[in-house]
């Protein structure tokens, strides 16, 4: 169904407006990006990243497996960021799952939660890896960093996450 059309009472027609999941894309209110944040952060990342191809996902298992200085107990969004060695394949994931919501059509995140996820593994991979998992360049990925901390929704947490990690 089209954004802004009524259903009509049908039965096809209800089970149609019930599944359109996008039906309140780009209607999120600003006061609202804090508590989708935080619930995305807290998210299991097992359940958002296994639709990623298989051979990326036994990438991270093998590094989990065979890394004795990595924690296994990384299960969340937030885990993942905050942790102090984060496997950079979970990392490159995690930014691809952020981009993927940004720009398709079917994105189950706001625009800007998504985009504060993106630039936190593009950040945390940077910081931790010297690494540059984006295209992005360097005052792109800062510009982005300040749009992020313009934003008064995002954490504290994750917005020292983001300072500590450029220095």
């Amino acid at each position: 169904m089209s954004k802004g059309k009524k259903y009509d009472g049908s039965s096809s027609d209800r089970m149609a407006w019930l599944l359109d999941l996008n039906r309140h894309a780009g209607e999120w209110q600003e006061d609202e990006f804090k508590d989708i944040l935080h619930h995305q952060m807290q998210a299991p990342l097992n359940f958002d990243l296994k639709r990623y191809e298989e051979k990326e996902l036994y990438a991270a298992e093998e590094m989990q497996s065979y890394d004795p200085l990595f924690e296994k107990d990384i299960k969340t969004f937030d885990q993942l960021l905050h942790h102090p060695r984060p496997p950079l394949s979970l990392l490159k994931l995690c930014k691809r799952f952020a981009r993927d919501n940004r720009f398709s059509a079917g994105g189950s995140l706001p625009d800007e939660v998504a985009t504060v996820i993106y630039y936190a593994a593009v950040v945390v991979a940077l910081g931790h890896y010297g690494e540059r998992i984006t295209t992005l360049s360097h005052s792109e990925i800062q510009r982005g960093v300040c749009w992020i901390m313009g934003r008064r929704w995002v954490s504290k947490k994750t917005r020292k996450l983001l300072q500590n990690a450029l220095k």
